[in-house]
């Protein structure tokens, strides 16, 4: 057996076997790297009796270097591509149609319908009425002196006992309040004479700061008729407001 070992060279020095490692070819590592001046080889591949253990294990290298495990190649996890669902479908929100919004128009109110809605001007309203003259109202351009509710109860007080006015005179005194063109307050010339509707002039008289009065050529000191309300405006006209009524001259008191 040329792999033997030597403690049998030593424990039977009759035998043959030589005690020198060099000459033993069943030498261990040890003997090698021990005794570098002998001539064993420290490659493992050379020796026969070596085990395979020894060869794939261990590396041999520069004496007096402790050998080492070789590492285990080192193989990545593959990346995956996580999975993710496509998003469900979005829904659009539903904003109904805007709805136009067409603001009315202004509503137009006639010289007739502002005076007789009220606001102490019920018995003109019931004197044109009367007259026949509401249509003539809510058409053309026109300017309308119209005396109050009081104004015609002063009037009646001042003519008890007098006989009543024909339907020709009631004409004849409305037409002498309205103007045949639409005048505002500023239109309205102090001290000067404005041709009326039944084609008699009244008089516009101007006192104090910025009072005026449209005088008939019948009122007097009692009957002044003062504007007290100026500048009422209508789809036809203008408004102004008096305190009396005024008088013609065939009228006078």
């Amino acid at each position: 057996n040329p792999c033997h070992s030597k403690t049998d060279a030593f424990a039977n020095p009759s035998s043959n076997v030589s005690t020198d490692p060099s000459s033993n070819p069943c030498h261990s590592k040890t003997d090698a790297f021990a005794n570098p001046s002998s001539n064993v080889s420290t490659d493992p591949s050379s020796n026969p009796c070596h085990s395979k253990t020894d060869a794939t294990t261990y590396t041999f290298s520069t004496p007096g270097v402790v050998p080492y495990a070789q590492p285990q190649p080192y193989y990545p996890v593959p990346y995956v591509q996580p999975y993710y669902p496509p998003p469900l479908p979005y829904a659009q929100p539903y904003y109904p149609p805007p709805i136009p919004y067409y603001p009315p128009e202004p509503q137009c109110h006639t010289i007739a319908d502002i005076v007789c809605r009220g606001n102490e001007l019920e018995k003109l309203c019931e004197a044109v009425g009367r007259a026949g003259m509401l249509e003539r109202f809510r058409g053309g351009s026109k300017t309308l002196f119209a005396p109050t509710n009081d104004a015609f109860d002063f009037l009646l007080r001042l003519t008890e006992g007098r006989p009543d006015l024909t339907p020709d005179q009631l004409v004849n005194l409305l037409l002498f309040h309205e103007v045949p063109v639409a005048k505002t307050y500023q239109d309205l010339p102090c001290d000067e004479w404005i041709l009326m509707s039944n084609g008699e002039y009244s008089f516009v008289y101007c006192r104090g700061y910025d009072d005026k009065y449209q005088l008939g050529q019948g009122n007097n000191q009692l009957t002044e008729p003062k504007i007290i309300l100026k500048d009422v405006h209508a789809c036809n006209g203008v408004i102004h407001v008096i305190s009396h009524v005024m008088l013609p001259k065939w009228l006078a008191l």
